[in-house]
């Protein structure tokens, strides 16, 4: 007997395969792994290259609200040699879900960005551009610019920043927070390692919502993010 579910998880494999190329590791934190990636350079809409019967059955599966439309059109260009991430999340680690006007109830990390990159977006914000539900974990499609490192290692190569780079830095990671206050997200892991520098304009992005919540006024419960404090802060 065919399984509609067992055939979306084939179709989510095919398009992943199809529409990125995995490169190496980036990095690997407690909620998901990180790889370098390539969006295939075919310069053609995803459903043109789709098998006709994958095409054919778009009506009736539904892959990923971020490039399938009700219509069973893909509406997502592959554009020439365009740098992503790639993080794979176990469902494990991320139970949770969030409804978000017109795309139902999503993982809390998607639904999160989803949030604050909608439009108008923030430039100091990393962007998602496609995301994938597969049986045991979700694969979200992340900007990568370049070139680019995480403030911690770009601090480590190049020393203490001086007070011209660091009033920038901290004026756009400021622009980024009050962005996410206005969506009504709170990112709750803000640290140098989850801030990506651009090497040449010096232009930052936040990144990874993984720790993320909503925004309330009431207290939170739990601690989220890293916390590490030197041994002689303790009493």
């Amino acid at each position: 007997m065919f399984s509609l579910s067992l055939f979306s998880s084939f179709l989510v494999l095919f398009c992943v395969a199809d529409l990125y190329l995995k490169g190496p590791l980036l990095g690997r934190g407690g909620f998901g792994s990180v790889f370098a990636g390539m969006r295939r350079s075919d310069g053609l809409p995803v459903r043109d290259f789709l098998p006709s019967f994958v095409q054919t059955c778009f009506r009736n599966v539904a892959v990923s609200k971020c490039h399938v439309s009700q219509s069973g059109r893909c509406d997502l260009l592959c554009f020439s040699c365009l740098q992503v991430a790639i993080k794979f999340v176990s469902k494990d680690r991320t139970p949770e879900r969030l409804k978000v006007d017109g795309q139902g109830r999503l993982p809390l990390e998607v639904a999160l960005m989803t949030r604050v990159t909608s439009a108008p977006a923030c430039p100091s914000v990393l962007q998602l551009l496609d995301w994938f539900d597969r049986p045991r974990r979700y694969i979200l499609i992340l900007e990568r610019p370049d070139p680019c490192q995480d403030l911690q290692s770009f601090c480590e190569e190049n020393g203490c920043l001086d007070e011209r780079l660091a009033k920038k830095v901290l004026v756009q990671l400021i622009a980024a927070l009050k962005h996410c206050e206005s969506r009504g997200v709170l990112h709750r892991d803000v640290k140098p390692e989850n801030l990506l520098i651009s090497t040449e304009s010096q232009d930052i992005k936040l990144l990874d919502f993984g720790c993320g919540d909503v925004l309330k006024r009431s207290a939170y419960k739990y601690f989220a993010g890293e916390f590490e404090l030197q041994k002689e802060t303790f009493c």
